[in-house]
């Protein structure tokens, strides 16, 4: 089985979990990968992150880990079509509802509903009205992204995009002599903007100010690109959550900027070390685009 077919055999399991209103989960998709088709767990993960590069696949955090109360953390898959995605939202907000009016014996709408319990998402975690709310908030956010950017998720966009990851792929592994020698190139042209003395000087200050003085000296739009550049994710998922950054307008900003990242995804061998909190911030910033739109 080649790469290609992987990555429809990944499609379609999505999509038809999907298509029945239901987000397919992690262990979903490695549960069916292996009994329908035989294929393991590594090979599934690594072929949907190749359709999330391709802005065929949306991914959020339905369940949080927490090692103390030893619950693992669980992803949600959704494919990128509009309609189904809204029919997804529409039966999240019906469940968020329900359960809503269970735990507190009260009624709200769903905008309402994640307008109050969102700065309190974390106590819900693990709990149905938790996985309802999250579902809700990204799924809102994934709906009105494609409304707005619809143009980098038509179908033939998408197959585009995937054509030049499998090409990419495929020349990749017929030059993995030269791997390590692009790596190190790949790296030096990275690091272009830290030799300059204004990001030497950024880097002393930031190891002895608060986020807020940075802030206030540098300026907001520095502040992301020097961030994202040396790969400080955690700092900007900080910054959002102390709420030192806060306007949807900058949020925006940041969204914008981390859609070129995950753009990067593939050609960047060290942004792969960083998935996971790549993910979390894109997440973080769309949680609070929402908050600060009702």
């Amino acid at each position: 089985m080649d790469l290609k077919e992987q990555t429809e055999i990944a499609y379609k399991i999505v999509k038809d979990l999907n298509e029945n209103l239901k987000v397919a989960t992690s262990e979903e998709l490695e549960k069916l990968a292996l009994k329908k088709f035989s294929i393991n767990s590594k090979t599934i993960f690594s072929t949907i992150n190749i359709l999330i590069d391709a802005k065929m696949v949306f991914s959020f955090e339905i369940k949080k880990e927490d090692a103390y109360k030893k619950i693992d953390k669980l992803l949600g898959y959704v494919v990128t079509d509009f309609e189904i995605i809204r029919n997804l939202k529409n039966s999240s907000f019906s469940d968020l509802t329900v359960e809503y009016n269970e735990k507190f014996n009260k009624g709200s709408s769903a905008h309402g509903i994640i307008k109050e319990l969102f700065p309190k998402i974390n106590q819900f975690n693990n709990t149905p009205l938790g996985f309802a709310l999250n579902q809700s908030i990204m799924l809102s956010e994934y709906e009105e992204l494609l409304e707005k950017e619809y143009l980098k998720y038509t179908k033939e966009e998408k197959t585009k995009n995937l054509n030049n990851i499998l090409e990419s792929e495929k020349a990749e592994n017929e030059k993995a002599v030269n791997k390590e020698i692009d790596t190190e190139k790949l790296e030096k042209h990275n690091k272009r903007a830290e030799d300059s003395k204004e990001y030497e000087n950024f880097k002393q200050q930031s190891r002895n100010r608060s986020i807020s003085s940075i802030l206030n000296i540098y300026g907001i739009d520095f502040f992301f690109r020097a961030n994202l550049r040396r790969y400080q994710f955690k700092v900007l998922i900080t910054a959002i959550e102390e709420r030192h950054i806060y306007k949807k307008s900058d949020l925006q900003l940041l969204k914008k900027l981390l859609n070129t990242i995950n753009d990067r995804m593939t050609k960047d061998p060290k942004l792969i070390d960083y998935f996971e909190e790549i993910n979390l911030l894109n997440r973080t910033v769309s949680r609070y685009m929402i908050v600060e739109s009702h």
